[in-house]
């Protein structure tokens, strides 16, 4: 059985999802200014075991067409609160797919006892594997209660945060941490659990398995990663079943063959979506496709809802939405799944929450243009422009998925390669970052976290969210392995004056290639008093190490400008170079991100015993960095004297 698109990635709870609150509203009490009809809508109180009825989707093209439905039972609190019901369906081929991934929010209609077809809600959930074409139905009366209104202007919370926010320090590098650790998303197991049916993301542009596999580490879910065409291609005419998808068709007896098909009625495109049509979401487009295929619920006015369950769950958003087409179902013995592409934005989603999703039909949201140019030594520069959605999640994945799919668009990424890469991230709150730096024999997931993860720091910290709004970039690709080990490091001496330059050698052997030596220097303080000091010689993965443990209040912030802050003395240590450092000794305090140096010792006692969280001990040191040619891999250490009475030496 197919997991159907634009839904869950677990067993639907909104005890524990970030969006409950809005939908979380008993069935016996809705909100005060519902919109649901009775004459309309039918509430899941009505509903008895054996009642028939009919759902409507797209199983080909842009035509909405019936397939019929019987109800199994209600299965009662279901999750806090909230009913489903059980259908078993059939017609459309359904017997023999099972349910199918991208019918999810198709619009589930039962006749009452009056004889009246009104609609109980959107085809949501099912079981994975299934033998049989049974799925269960999210109530309509949950759904309407998704807020349809933008709750903000616009996605991006970003604020001034010139100032002291009066939290405490909050360490953007955890967030790091959590990306360069995190595992790959495993998908639900079995098929004993009645799950919100999957998401298919239509690919256009690039390899689905290149795509899967970065976004199953970051993006947990049930995704299906489908080969198809890119989008804009798809017709965004109505036809008349769709016409008729409010009050069902207009003949039952008539074969669906000999129905009309793709007639398009004078308002086709003032009103893009009916209950059954296809509801898109497209992720990325330009060079590079990825939109998520569902089906439309409900329609009021301009409101749009559908899906029947959360999209990602994220709450208030800011995704755009559009029709489709479907060229075909495939079925398949683990998940059945429709093949479509996007037709045309449409409007925009609103509301991402634990029923179901809603939008407004209208202009789209600001998208996030980025331009991207990939060079080869043997071949003249490519240039690649993608648009990417403005989400706090989805931005940084879609952002390294363009990425892996600019540096594969033309060819794979050699065997053994060094990747020289300057981009420039621009954010809502006029902030800039650049990262410029070197990779050796990379992969999607290390161009996430050099790429992607300061996207995330930016979005998700305690002090206010700040999505990326421009990006651009260039890549050179060289068909070779920059990389050498640091076999050795000579020191000619181990005794200094305070002011003298200390050189020390690193004997190095590039990967596949010749010995070398680097000559590192650096100039210690004038002030530095007498005494044994480290020094240490080290790659870039080891100095910061040392930099996060001797400087971790550097680290820190208390505003969101003090997170950018700390994102661009990240972005400022390179791998192609060797670092030198000189521990000092510890001879101040640090307050916040501001270092106090050379305090008495007096004065270190009072701050450090002033029970302020905020102030830590301070150890000083000296750093040189020299640029290399490679990135470079090892390290050393080394024990200084300073005596200010040791013999003078030519530097």
């Amino acid at each position: 059985m197919a997991l159907c698109a634009s839904c869950s990635a677990r067993p639907l709870d909104i005890s524990t999802s970030p969006a409950s609150s809005p939908t979380s509203a008993p069935a016996t009490a809705p909100a005060a200014r519902s919109l649901f009809d009775p004459d309309r809508h039918m509430r899941v109180s009505e509903v008895l075991p054996g009642m028939v009825g009919y759902g409507l989707s797209v199983f080909s093209g842009t035509r909405i067409e019936r397939f019929e439905v019987r109800v199994i039972a209600v299965v009662r609190n279901f999750s806090p609160r909230h009913d489903v019901v059980l259908i078993r369906c059939s017609g459309q081929n359904l017997e023999h797919t099972g349910s199918v991934a991208g019918m999810s929010g198709s619009p589930i209609f039962l006749r009452d006892q009056r004889g009246r077809d009104r609609l109980i809600g959107a085809f949501a959930y099912g079981w994975a594997l299934s033998k049989d074409p049974i799925a269960g139905v999210q109530p309509i009366e949950y759904m309407l209660d998704i807020p349809a209104e933008a709750l903000r202007p616009d996605a991006s919370h970003a604020a001034d945060g010139a100032g002291d926010s009066g939290q405490a320090s909050w360490s953007p590098l955890s967030v790091m941490d959590r990306l360069a650790t995190a595992q790959s998303a495993e998908r639900a197991a079995g098929g004993s659990q009645l799950i919100g049916l999957g998401t298919p993301l239509m690919i256009g542009g690039a390899s689905p398995q290149r795509v899967e596999k970065l976004w199953r580490r970051f993006l947990p879910g049930q995704w299906s990663f489908l080969q198809t065409g890119g989008g804009g291609g798809g017709a965004a005419t109505t036809t008349l079943a769709t016409t008729r998808a409010t009050t069902g068709p207009a003949n039952d007896n008539q074969p669906a063959d000999e129905q009309p098909a793709d007639v398009q009625p004078a308002d086709a495109a003032a009103k893009p979506f009916a209950p059954g049509s296809v509801l898109a979401v497209p992720l990325l487009t330009g060079d590079m496709d990825i939109t998520a295929i569902g089906t439309c619920t409900e329609v009021l006015g301009q409101r749009v809802w559908g899906f029947g369950h959360p999209f990602q769950g994220n709450g208030p958003v800011s995704l755009p939405m559009g029709d489709g087409r479907i060229y075909t179902i495939i079925a398949n013995l683990a998940s059945s799944f429709k093949l479509g592409a996007m037709g045309q934005t449409r409007g925009m989603l609103v509301s991402d929450q634990a029923t179901g999703v809603a939008g407004r039909i209208g202009p789209g949201p600001k998208v996030m243009p980025i331009d991207l140019e990939v060079s080869y030594p043997d071949a003249p520069p490519r240039h690649y422009h993608f648009e990417a959605a403005r989400d706090r999640m989805f931005t940084p994945l879609l952002f390294a998925v363009a990425i892996e799919g600019a540096l594969t668009g033309e060819r794979d990424l050699p065997h053994d390669h060094t990747l020289q890469y300057d981009l420039t991230i621009e954010f809502d709150n006029g902030k800039s970052l650049r990262l410029a730096n070197t990779l050796v024999n990379t992969n999607a997931n290390e161009l996430f976290f050099a790429a992607g993860a300061p996207m995330v720091v930016a979005a998700d910290n305690p002090f206010s969210s700040v999505l990326a709004k421009k990006v651009r970039g260039e890549f050179h690709i060289i068909a070779q392995q920059r990389l050498a080990q640091i076999l050795s490091v000579q020191l000619p001496r181990q005794r200094y004056r305070p002011g003298q330059l200390v050189k020390a050698f690193c004997h190095y052997q590039q990967y596949r290639g010749a010995e070398g030596t680097v000559a590192v220097e650096l100039a210690l303080p004038q002030d530095l008093p007498d005494g044994n000091y480290q020094l240490l010689i080290s790659d870039y993965n080891g100095f910061m190490a040392e930099e996060r443990h001797l400087n971790g209040f550097r680290y820190t912030a208390r505003s969101v400008n003090q997170v950018f802050d700390v994102l661009e003395l990240s972005a400022s240590f390179r791998r192609d170079a060797i670092y030198a450092r000189l521990v000092r000794q510890a001879d101040g305090v640090a307050v916040g991100r501001v270092a106090l140096r050379h305090l008495p010792n007096s004065r270190r006692q009072v701050l450090a015993d002033s029970g302020i969280s905020d102030i830590s001990p301070f150890v000083g040191s000296t750093v040189s960095i020299t640029p290399t040619p490679m990135v470079m891999s090892g390290s050393a250490e080394f024990t200084l004297t300073v005596d200010r009475h040791a013999p003078l030496i030519e530097r």
